[in-house]
This record gives structure tokens, C-alpha cells and sequence, in this order.
């Protein structure tokens, strides 16, 4: 299970100037203001022209949320070395990944539990489907009979 937390950012630079030893820079410090959880290669930056808009995308095994959400643009500024112009708030997903195909144990588990589900779902609805079909027969008969 991995957190995924992102947001965006404008900096004052240029594209030549916010060249790749800056973004290391820029990636290496945020992650010593999150946390020892957080490498910097658990960031990534997508950098777009303008006035460099920068998507950050932190990967972390625990929540960094409420500590992004703490800093503002200026204490950003001073911690990564770049004027920051906006930041947006912080939004978090839930990353769930598979078992590896390796874990036979846990695949087995998953597909006998899956496989449960599945006929229990059959059971019922076949039962709906004959306790409806039941309920709606009607005998005919001769004319004489139903009086």
C-alpha cells in the first residue's frame, strides 16, 4: 500500500534555468522536509513551460499529506531554494498493488475467496430467480374447474 500525494506549483525560473541538477535539488530537499520515509526518488516532477508549472508527486509508505499541507509557499521557498508563486493544496490517493504472481499462498487465498463470492452470488440469484418464477405460474385448467 502506497500514498500518493500531489500538487502543483509555480516557481520562478525558466526552463533552462530549472535544469535537472536543480529538480534534484528541488526533489532532494522536499524529501528531507518529509521525512526519512520519503527518498527523493520517491518524487517526481512534471515541469511544463509558462511559468514553470511543476507537478510534484510524492510516493511514500506512510502519509506525508498533513506535512505538505503545513508548508505555505514561502517556508517552500526557503526549504527547496527556489521562489515559489502558487501552490495548490495537497490531494492524497490510496495506491493498492497486487500480490506478486510469485506469493502462490496469497494468490491461492485470493482466487478460493473470489471463487466463494462468486458462488454465493450464483446461489442467490438463482433462488430470486425460482422463488419470482414460482410466485408468477398459474394453473389453468378447465372452465369448469375454476368455478
Amino acid at each position: 500500500m502506497t500514498f500518493v500525494a500531489s500538487f502543483v506549483t509555480v516557481v520562478a525560473e525558466t526552463l533552462e534555468s530549472f535544469d535537472d541538477d536543480k529538480q534534484l535539488l528541488f526533489r532532494t530537499r522536499l524529501a528531507e522536509t518529509l521525512g526519512a520515509a520519503v527518498q527523493p526518488s520517491d518524487i517526481t516532477l512534471g515541469v511544463s513551460a509558462g511559468s514553470i508549472r511543476i507537478q510534484v508527486v510524492v510516493r511514500s509508505p506512510a502519509s506525508v499529506v498533513e506535512t505538505l499541507a503545513a508548508l505555505d509557499a514561502l517556508s517552500l521557498s526557503a526549504t527547496l531554494g527556489v521562489q515559489i508563486t502558487e501552490l495548490t493544496p495537497v490531494s492524497e490517493t490510496l495506491e493498492v498493488v497486487a500480490a506478486p504472481a510469485g506469493n502462490a499462498s496469497t494468490v491461492a487465498t485470493v482466487g478460493a475467496v473470489a471463487g466463494s463470492i462468486v458462488a454465493l452470488l450464483l446461489c442467490c440469484c438463482l433462488r430470486c430467480h425460482f422463488r419470482v418464477r414460482k410466485t408468477r405460474s398459474l394453473k389453468l385448467g378447465p372452465a369448469a374447474a375454476q368455478r
